[in-house]
């Protein structure tokens, strides 16, 4: 109902005018580089590690939000209102952790740290939902760390594919990278499903934390490939 009152409501807005800017000069540093286009642009080693960072984040996202609430009851036999209101807690905080991941993203430019540390805790969070039975305040307060440090780590990773793409490129590629959300979504629910079927739930919280240990390597590694000569 909302997405009909706000379709209205856009429908009755004039056209914004056209803003036509200047092509910006390439810097010197970019101007003596080649630059890749097309194909070879996007099957760049740093554009495909960027790929593989959005596939493994949809995994990471997708596992905790999709499969927290029946993971911890096959694994713990938590209550529904306690998987639930850890689940509750784990997506509040991760909308304020996108906020405040914005506001961190726009000062500082050490973007890297940030996605690395953000991903790091959602992995240390995950795990010790799936080793631990924490009880209901520790569940509760796991999960909601776990989403505020992926929630943070989002406008940071957009920057990172913002630096790894040349001058004009960007809707390109974070259009072709973006489709790593998608195939991780059709992919995940099986994994995890295999999981719950064949009786191991721990493997989904373990799964979801590989998953986040594997995104900081993608971002080291991208990080380390564009600081080469």
């Amino acid at each position: 109902m909302l997405s009909v009152v706000a379709a209205l409501v856009l429908a009755v807005q004039t056209p914004p005018p056209v803003i036509r800017p200047h092509p910006s000069k390439p810097r010197a540093e970019e101007a003596a580089k080649p630059q890749a286009n097309g194909w070879r642009l996007l099957l760049s080693p740093p554009i495909l590690l960027n790929l593989a960072l959005f596939l493994m984040l949809s995994m990471v996202g997708g596992g905790l939000n999709q499969y927290l609430v029946v993971g911890l009851q096959a694994l713990h036999g938590t209550p529904a209102v306690v998987a639930n209101t850890a689940l509750t807690g784990l997506l509040a905080m991760s909308a304020i952790g996108v906020l405040i991941g914005g506001v961190i993203a726009g000062r500082i430019s050490r973007h890297t740290l940030v996605t690395a540390a953000g991903l790091s805790v959602t992995c240390a969070m995950a795990a010790s939902i799936g080793l631990l039975d924490l009880g209901v305040v520790l569940l509760v307060l796991a999960a909601s760390v776990s989403g505020f440090a992926s929630g943070m780590a989002i406008p940071s990773r957009d920057m990172i594919v913002r630096s790894a793409t040349p001058s004009g490129s960007f809707g390109k590629v974070f259009g072709f990278v973006s489709t790593g959300l998608h195939v991780g979504g059709m992919i995940s629910p099986v994994i995890f499903g295999q999981f719950l079927d064949h009786g191991n739930p721990r493997g989904v919280f373990l799964f979801v934390a590989a998953c986040a240990l594997a995104a900081v390597a993608t971002v080291v590694l991208g990080t380390r490939r564009l600081a080469r000569p």
